[in-house]
């Protein structure tokens, strides 16, 4: 799966207007800082201006999102990052938490895997993090507006950080409840409401069941008896948003199409002590996949690999504790 976010003018607005003029230097600079501070990119950058060289999709380290230029790209490495990503200021403070949050490149965690504390997905991107609170914001969050105009809906939205009058609402798109989230968006002209996961979709997305782009599709047009997804052919919900080929008359499920690794880039390797000896991949499993060799079940999307050992298990601490050791004391 590969997306397109609707929230690239909301990067920009962080950025500075003039990316092209942007020395290399000035991004060598703000990698440098990361490096100290967050773990981030040690090698030279250089910046891209055409995406010709570039035949297959990939993805920023920053946002998660498919790459677009101008951006940065580490010639001994897979990373790439989008020049406005590069330009995010360091410190910020949102709505959507009480501390001063800082940007960092990873987070301190097994993979530099963390869920965002907004909308809950996975992500291993660059992050807004409040130590104290270990509280987490992925770019798409936190570079979101606090008003937001969306097509989904004919009125403009407000984010609502009242936890107690949040609670009471359900959001228009799943029906869920937000008493864990941090906030959502309402109307103040009547009582539609939107969790930030449905408010940071991106507005098309590809699946390879189909080789056009899907577009997020809000009012379902005909009327028929039942409807369904054709990806995991389960019904929908025809209040529901989902994503749909007119053309091939595909309609799907967004968490079908999305899936739970969207934000996740498989091929990066990491390494940690505490873990494993040798140096762990994040590779793309099904469940087609041979089985997991901790626990002998199948995978759904994604596994932690060793070339090393040759084994593949589950990204949880159940299937990580049977097969990876820590390393020996030096």
């Amino acid at each position: 799966m590969r997306l397109h976010g609707p929230l690239d003018c909301a990067f920009e607005d962080e950025a500075s207007a003039n990316l092209s003029l942007l020395p290399k230097e000035s991004v060598d600079l703000a990698i440098g800082v990361m490096e100290v501070e967050g773990a981030g990119h040690i090698h030279q950058l250089d910046l891209i201006f055409s995406n010709e060289e570039f035949t297959d999709d990939k993805l920023c380290d920053g946002c998660m999102g498919l790459i677009s230029t101008p951006f940065y790209n580490c010639t001994q490495c897979c990373f790439f990052l989008h020049c406005r990503c590069a330009q995010l200021p360091k410190k910020k403070r949102h709505q959507l938490h009480q501390h001063q949050l800082t940007l960092v490149s990873q987070v301190p965690y097994i993979g530099g895997l963390f869920s965002c504390d907004a909308c809950g997905r996975l992500n291993c991107g660059f992050t807004y993090r409040c130590d104290t609170c270990t509280f987490d914001l992925d770019l798409r969050c936190c570079s979101i507006s606090e008003t937001l105009q969306h097509e989904g809906h004919q009125h403009s939205l407000f984010l609502s950080v009242n936890s107690a009058v949040n609670s009471s609402r359900r959001c228009h798109v799943c029906n869920c409840t937000y008493h864990k989230k941090p906030g959502i968006f309402v109307c103040i002209s009547c009582d539609f409401s939107l969790g930030l996961e449905y408010a940071t979709l991106p507005l098309v997305a590809r699946h390879r069941y189909d080789d056009h782009l899907l577009k997020l599709t809000y009012i379902v047009e005909d009327r028929c008896e039942e409807y369904y997804c054709l990806i995991c052919e389960e019904e929908r919900d025809p209040k529901h948003w989902f994503y749909y080929c007119a053309e091939c008359d595909f309609p799907v499920h967004p968490q079908c199409v999305l899936g739970k690794y969207s934000y996740v880039k498989f091929g990066r390797t990491f390494t940690s002590n505490y873990v494993h000896q040798h140096p762990l991949t994040f590779v793309p499993k099904t469940e087609s996949s041979p089985l997991c060799d901790a626990c002998g079940k199948t995978f759904d999307g994604m596994a932690v690999e060793c070339t090393q050992c040759k084994f593949s298990v589950h990204f949880d601490n159940r299937c990580a504790k049977k097969i990876m050791k820590k390393a020996p004391s030096k």
